[in-house]
């Protein structure tokens, strides 16, 4: 077994996140396959990876030693659908399930609503096995679809060999009816799960590499799983898939009969499926057993438990139908061989004349052949010169129209010209008379200069001689304030002063 790493990012277990494709409907993980095939084991990793178990789990026995992983809830109630077709987990001739759609089926649906509220609560992902589900998936879908529960099924499948040599120990059964029962529970399964999420797995697979096998199963059918695969997990799973498990290693040798057919071929598509993934061609083949098994149960009789004698009979019954379809295969080869060889003739004779018609068409396809590449040819020639032609006549419309195109040009260009030019007359003209207007405006403000500077000496002189008069007049006062008669009259002006005070 490979040893688990601390981290694997090619083999190890996805891991549910926010982003999620999964819904947020209720999740059931339904293990499928056949009694004795590794449903436990397929089922106890899945446990141990994060999907929730049953609240009563059957107890393990000897057969079983590491326990079942099963739900008694479902055993019971599965016991209770196969009484219904008068029927146990032994039976492997298809089941009718015709009082699904009665009063009866409505109340077996309701049953097993409560059971499985009983058994899971309200766990978001859980995983449900029993064998009998295989024969019983009407039933299953149904209510799943009644509790809005999505499922994902697994199919897990073991050599049926191994599963009949199991089954011969535990219940004293004769080979072939393990092997027939492995088949009833493959072929239903299979057929009944169709377009629904699902993966095919197997044993060998689980035991050799789980964590490769458990990838392909959540890449393959959309499941994620909540619980990461860390080393002590790792150490758990790999604990629990011990060699021990394996109790039996056989495979199956086919000798020809229409059973170990059946058999094999079934054994070989779940095989390729478990390893590359699903095919048509495989659902084909499987389609095409499960109808010729159909078709042979009146030949098995009401076999069960214990009739070795019945289906040595069932073996012999079958043998001589072999018997009878290998003689009819011979007389059809022996015609086939006739027909072969007349047809053989008449295609030689077919060949001769088509060879013979092949001849002269080729002779003919030949003339006309060379009557065209002269043709061709001719014409080639023809249109060389008419090429030519055109060419010249078109050089000379060219050159004629350059001729044209230069005069028309020089017309235009003498045009513009004579536009420019006046334009720069009349804008010469317009700048002389701004130039003087601005002469004018210069002599003005020189005129109006020369009237200022004039203005301001008159002024100077002005205040010159108010500076000189007002001069005169401090001396003429100063002279009076120094006179013998204005300090006589001093006391005089001191009353008038004193009496304009008061008035």
């Amino acid at each position: 077994m490979v040893p688990c790493p601390v981290e694997n990012t090619e083999t190890r277990v996805v891991v549910m996140s926010e982003h999620s494709s999964a819904s947020t409907a209720r999740q059931a993980v339904v293990v499928l396959g056949m009694h004795r095939s590794g449903t436990s084991a397929l089922a106890g990793v899945l446990a141990r990876l994060g999907c929730a178990l049953p609240e009563q789990i059957m107890p393990a026995n000897d057969f079983n030693p590491k326990g079942f992983y099963e739900s008694l809830g479902a055993y019971n109630l599965n016991d209770g659908l196969l009484r219904l077709e008068h029927a146990d987990w032994t039976w492997w001739r298809p089941l009718a399930l015709d009082w699904l759609d009665s009063k009866i089926g409505q109340q077996e649906l309701d049953r097993g609503t409560t059971m499985l509220a009983q058994e899971y609560g309200d766990a978001p992902l859980f995983v449900l096995k029993d064998p009998r589900i295989c024969i019983l998936l009407p039933y299953w879908t149904r209510l799943f679809a009644q509790m809005e529960i999505a499922p994902f099924y697994i199919h897990t499948h073991r050599s049926p060999v191994e599963v009949a040599r199991s089954l011969e120990r535990r219940e004293g059964w004769p080979l072939v009816r393990g092997l027939l029962l492995w088949l009833r529970y493959e072929l239903e399964a299979e057929a009944q799960t169709r377009g629904q999420p699902r993966a095919f797995t197997s044993y060998d697979q689980l035991l050799q590499d789980w964590r490769g096998a458990l990838a392909d199963i959540q890449t393959r059918c959309g499941l994620d799983l909540p619980v990461e695969v860390t080393p002590e997990i790792c150490e758990e799973v790999e604990g629990f898939l011990s060699a021990d498990l394996r109790h039996s290693t056989e495979a199956l040798v086919c000798d020809g009969s229409l059973i170990e057919q059946w058999i094999g071929g079934c054994a070989q598509v779940l095989g390729r499926w478990a390893a590359e993934g699903e095919d048509p061609e495989g659902r084909a083949a499987l389609d095409q057993i499960r109808k010729a098994f159909d078709a042979a149960m009146p030949l098995f009789g009401a076999a069960s438990a214990g009739q070795e004698a019945e289906l040595a009979a069932v073996e012999a019954q079958l043998g001589q139908a072999d018997a009878e379809r290998l003689a009819e295969r011979e007389h059809a080869a022996r015609k086939y061989d006739e027909l072969l060889q007349k047809m053989q003739a008449e295609t030689a004779q077919l060949q001769a004349v088509m060879q013979a018609e092949k001849a002269q068409m080729e002779a003919a396809i030949e003339a006309e052949k060379t009557r065209m590449e002269a043709a061709i040819e001719a014409e080639k020639t023809r249109m060389e010169a008419a090429i030519e032609a055109e060419k010249t006549k078109a050089q000379t419309r060219l050159r004629l129209m350059q001729v044209e195109q230069q005069k028309a040009y020089e017309v235009d260009l003498s045009t513009a010209l004579s536009g420019q030019r006046r334009h720069a007359e009349m804008r010469q003209e317009e700048l002389r008379a701004e130039w003087q207007r601005a002469v004018a405006a210069r002599d003005q403000a020189q005129a109006l200069v020369v009237h200022r500077d004039e203005e301001i000496e008159r002024l100077r002189r002005d205040l010159e001689r108010q500076i000189i008069d007002r001069e005169v007049l401090e001396q003429r006062e100063q002279a009076l304030r120094q006179s013998t008669s204005w300090r006589l009259t001093a006391p005089l002006r001191w009353v008038v002063n004193g009496l304009r005070g008061r008035a």
